[in-house]
């Protein structure tokens, strides 16, 4: 306990002289600034004493002039045996002022206009009373006369005033300008000498002020000297210390500035170079995220608050393993991964640092990441594996041919040059219908691999969409996400090759395999899985089911419309099971199906129990994506609104999933249903049911 002592005591009389030395300065500083202060109060003062006194001798002259006016103009009118009343506002309104500054000048009062006036003090110098007191006397008849005369009964007694008026202002004119020109001269006489003063003062105060100063440095220039010798040698050693070690190592206060010394390798690892004295969030501003940064201060603070745990709270480093974007210094920039290590530096049982540690995981991390990806390329093959094995060889083979064909039609899109905006917005219109089959149709065979694959493909063209001007090189990123799934379904198909069907079908068993394509049960396990994603019970039933009904050519066709109407039944249609039971419904949803020769024409039905179409919905919505004006669309009436339905990118569910909000399935089916030169028809009842049949 006696060495902090010691140390502290010893510290404070180190700082002692140099206390002291700022003290004095600052002292005569505030003595110098104080008398300054104090002379520049009288000279201002002053100045309005002179202002006041020239406004007196001014008003004077004004008033002997006004008083001859109005002499001047009785006397002419007495020529022609008329007396006019004199105007003697004018009169009345100096004698006033001249006494409102005589007032301010011997007791002192508020001089100038309202919103400027000041506070004045009465005069002090005796030369200066004995003058105003001559004033006085002279003013005092001069202002009697002018109230007899103003005051006059009569015009002839107003007459015998003006006569007098007249002769004293005459007689008085001179000796009131000498007495005032007197005091004035007093005044300037004393501003002058206070004036003198001041620069004298400030001479004499920057002169103490160099003085002391030279001293000062003097003196402390040495002490700094013998100082900055040792600190160079220390400097020394703790440089040749950050020099040699291989790993970043830095101080951190607790406003997250970094120390002004840190070990050399920390520039090559995080590309920065000079950062000492900066803040670190500063530093890896470009390279962490906002949250990333708000949760490194919080951390930090952590790491300074005493009640905290050091060891509980190493798992909360939110730089514990980070990915970042580092300058190389070469015109370069690389991927690194980073690991920050935080540890506290306790001094006097006091938290006074926080040492940082920065490792370059790079390496390791690649090593790791190839493992995984080989992992997870192992998993994907065990999945598909699983997959092909479940699922009927022929049926299975169908759908990865079908599969292909909808990616090389894609990537002919995608090579296809485009000839203007609109052929670029069909373009991605094209596209997004064609992945978004795929994903039905991989969801319906329980390819998540190719489900997922594909969602990420749909958000990018999404990306496309929403983009106002569109060029060429934005499906660039596309046929990259395409090389991928072409990639994942040739892999599918090899494995599906290497899987021989379970006994030697015929051609024959492999052609009715196919037509089983639209079998009954296919659908019935696709309705079962969506109805369990979405967490609800649906039923499948058939009214009719006569696949012989259609040709062969459009039973892919029919295939997809049906995969879109089975799947838009689940999730807009039916309700989840709370739902129906308060509106009185069975819990388990009932979605009827019908596929048969009506007229010589194929009728595909589907209906469900469910909610019907919510035109309010779809009108919300519309007005929230500025698809016409608000006012607009409120007067759209139920088939305008329908019609939105079948519009690329328009979905009334409010988040995006593998089955919904993504605003592509009736747009599919009408595509689908014109590509055949079929009809739809819509019914639907609020509550009750929704009706899809397509005629072929």
């Amino acid at each position: 306990m006696n060495q902090p002592l010691s140390q502290h005591s010893r510290r404070l009389r180190r700082y002692l002289p140099i206390t002291l030395s700022v003290t004095v300065f600052l002292l005569l500083i505030g003595a110098i600034l104080l008398f300054n202060y104090s002379l520049s109060n009288k000279l201002n003062m002053l100045t309005h004493h002179i202002d006041a006194t020239g406004e007196i001798s001014d008003e004077s002259y004004n008033l002997v002039y006004e008083i001859q006016r109005i002499s001047l103009q009785t006397n002419q009118a007495a020529e022609s045996t008329s007396y006019p009343v004199p105007d003697l506002s004018y009169l009345q309104e100096t004698t006033e002022y001249i006494q409102e500054l005589f007032n301010i000048l011997e007791s002192g009062g508020l001089y100038g206009e309202e919103e400027d006036s000041v506070m004045v003090d009465a005069l002090k110098d005796s030369t200066q009373i004995e003058q105003l007191q001559v004033f006085k006397n002279i003013w005092s008849p001069y202002q009697q006369l002018l109230t007899q005369y103003m005051n006059a009964a009569s015009p002839d007694v107003q007459q015998i005033y003006l006569g007098q008026l007249v002769a004293y202002a005459q007689e008085q004119k001179q000796p009131i300008y000498d007495t005032l020109d007197r005091i004035i001269d007093n005044l300037t006489n004393e501003s002058q000498s206070i004036s003198q003063q001041v620069r004298g003062l400030q001479i004499a105060g920057i002169s103490l002020i160099v003085l002391f100063f030279s001293i000062f440095i003097f003196y402390f220039i040495r002490q700094m000297i013998k100082a900055d010798a040792k600190l160079e040698e220390a400097r020394e050693e703790t440089l040749e210390i950050l020099t040699t070690v291989s790993t970043g190592l830095f101080l951190l206060d607790e406003s997250l500035t970094i120390g002004g010394q840190y070990s050399k390798e920390l520039e090559t690892i995080i590309g920065k170079r000079e950062i000492g004295g900066q803040q670190l969030e500063t530093v890896l501003a470009d390279m962490l995220s906002p949250e990333k940064q708000k949760s490194l201060k919080l951390f930090v603070q952590q790491l300074y608050n005493p009640r905290v745990v050091e060891n509980l709270i190493h798992g909360l480093n939110p730089l514990r393993q980070v990915d970042m974007t580092v300058d190389d210094f070469h015109g370069s920039y690389q991927a690194k991964t980073l690991s920050f290590r935080f540890s506290r530096v306790v001094k006097n049982q006091k938290i006074t640092k926080v040492l940082v540690n920065v490792s370059d995981l790079t390496t390791a991390v690649k090593l790791e990441k190839q493992l995984a990806q080989e992992q997870a390329q192992s998993n994907l093959q065990i999945e598909m594996i699983s997959t092909i094995l479940n699922t009927d060889y022929f049926a299975m083979k169908n759908f990865i041919q079908t599969s292909l064909q909808r990616l090389n039609t894609m990537n002919n899109v995608l090579q296809e040059p485009e000839k203007s905006a609109e052929a670029m917005r069909q373009k991605i219109r094209a596209i997004y219908r064609e992945i978004h089959s795929f994903k039905s149709e991989s969801s319906a065979f329980h390819m998540r691999s190719f489900v997922s694959l594909a969602e990420q493909f749909e958000d990018k063209v999404r990306t496309l969409q929403d983009k106002p001007d569109l060029t060429g090189q934005d499906f660039l990123a596309l046929t990259i996400r395409l090389e991928d799934l072409f990639n994942n379904v040739h892999l599918a198909n090899n494995l599906h090759q290497r899987i021989k069907a379970e006994g030697e079908k015929s051609e024959q068993q492999a052609a009715d395999t196919a037509v089983n394509s639209l079998s009954p049960s296919f659908f019935e396990q696709f309705i079962t899985d969506v109805a369990q994603r979405n967490h609800k019970q649906v039923a499948l039933t058939y009214e009719a089911w006569n696949e012989s009904a259609l040709p062969e050519n459009q039973k892919n066709v029919i295939k997809d419309i049906l995969i879109q109407l089975l799947r838009n039944a689940v999730v807009h249609g039916i309700e989840n099971h709370n739902e129906r039971a308060r509106l009185g419904k069975p819990t388990q949803g009932h979605i009827l199906v019908s596929l048969d020769k009506v007229n010589d024409k194929v009728e595909l039905m589907v209906e469900d129990d469910g909610q019907g179409i919510d035109y309010e919905a779809i009108r919300q919505k519309a007005i929230r994506h500025h698809i016409a004006p608000e006012d607009e669309v409120q007067t759209w009436n139920k088939q305008q609104l329908l019609t939105l339905l079948f519009r690329s990118g328009f979905s009334t569910a409010e988040d995006n999933n593998e089955d919904a909000g993504r605003g592509v399935g009736l747009d599919i089916i009408k595509e689908q249903v014109q590509s055949v030169n079929g009809r739809l028809k819509i019914a639907t009842v609020a509550n009750k049911f929704t009706k899809f049949t397509i005629t072929i």
